[in-house]
């Protein structure tokens, strides 16, 4: 390989996208814990015929804030592995390439 076949990854954006996905996984779940909090308070005063109905479509709500939740979470754990082995890389080939040049 060349030295003009070199391929570059930027990266100074990562921490950025990292933070983001992070600050973003945090409100999602928030946001999940507030919606069930409230209908806990909404249900403890409510006696009526569409209750069944309410707690049918709460429980199905949550289940996919729930999932949206893992989601990003998930989402988030990838790009922090992916920037870790990037670092990690980039590192070995940083100290392979010192090696290489030290012998000139």
């Amino acid at each position: 390989m060349s030295m003009s076949d070199v391929f570059e990854l930027d990266t100074k954006n990562f921490h950025t996208a990292l933070v983001a996905f992070e600050t973003m996984s945090k409100k999602i779940r928030d946001a999940k814990a507030d919606f069930d909090n409230l209908t806990l308070k909404a249900r403890a005063n409510w006696d009526g015929d569409a209750r069944a109905e309410f707690e049918s479509l709460h429980r199905n709500m949550s289940w996919q804030l729930g999932d949206i939740v893992d989601y990003s979470w998930g989402i988030y754990e990838d790009l922090l592995e992916a920037n870790e082995a990037y670092i990690e890389a980039d590192v070995a080939m940083q100290k392979s390439l010192d090696g290489v040049s030290n012998r000139y």
